[in-house]
């Protein structure tokens, strides 16, 4: 996750010794943005595939609470805010605490089943979208409608070779990324894919 109590040592070393898990259980971290998640499914499942492990446990858990604190202090204590220069502060609003633990191992049958994943980056969009502070405040800013531009863009590429290397361009649902309404229903059009099978949770839980 993002959300740390600490910088070292590890948040998964904390969870092994919580599960009082043996000594030769690997355990690390993984961290890249909202991303995380989806990376340490993909790290795992090439792990499993390569014969070094037979299962993980993949947790993480959000606060977004210092985020959203530090912006509200930071905003109340700016006198010489602007329409324009507090956009760059919107996104703070969407971030939302959530935790996750997920269990993947060897294929089973009758269990679902990883199948494909691809990913390209556009890493000179770096700059965006940066977050910075200690643990008790966090201070973040973001450029959102660039990197709504640069983002569709880059998932055009990206689902454009998706559907080549799965051969299959239609699927039972889709899971957005949920950083806005408004985001998603654009990358959904630009994308040409059917919104009636989008799986997203905004009306239930928000971001």
């Amino acid at each position: 996750s993002v959300c740390r109590d600490f910088l070292e040592p590890s948040t998964a070393s904390v969870i092994h010794s919580h599960l009082e898990l043996r000594p030769d259980c690997l355990s690390f971290d993984l961290s890249n943005a909202c991303l995380g998640m989806m990376n340490a499914i993909n790290v795992a499942g090439q792990m499993i595939l390569s014969g070094s492990i037979e299962s993980a446990l993949i947790v993480t858990g959000e606060n977004a609470t210092p985020l959203i604190t530090k912006t509200i202090e930071t905003l109340l204590a700016d006198e010489s805010l602007t329409r324009k220069s507090i956009k760059k502060y919107f996104a703070n609003f969407t971030i939302g605490s959530a935790g996750v633990a997920l269990v993947i191992s060897k294929k089973q049958e009758g269990h679902p089943h990883f199948i494909n994943s691809i990913s390209l980056s556009d890493t000179k969009a770096h700059t965006l979208c940066q977050g910075s502070g200690g643990m008790d405040g966090l201070v973040m800013e973001t450029d959102s409608e660039e990197l709504m531009l640069r983002g569709v863009e880059l998932a055009k590429k990206n689902w454009n070779q998706f559907c080549k290397l799965s051969n299959k361009s239609d699927w039972d649902h889709y899971i957005c990324h949920q950083v806005g309404i408004h985001h998603q229903m654009h990358l959904y059009k630009e994308l040409k894919m059917n919104i009636e099978k989008d799986y997203s949770s905004f009306k239930t839980y928000g971001n």
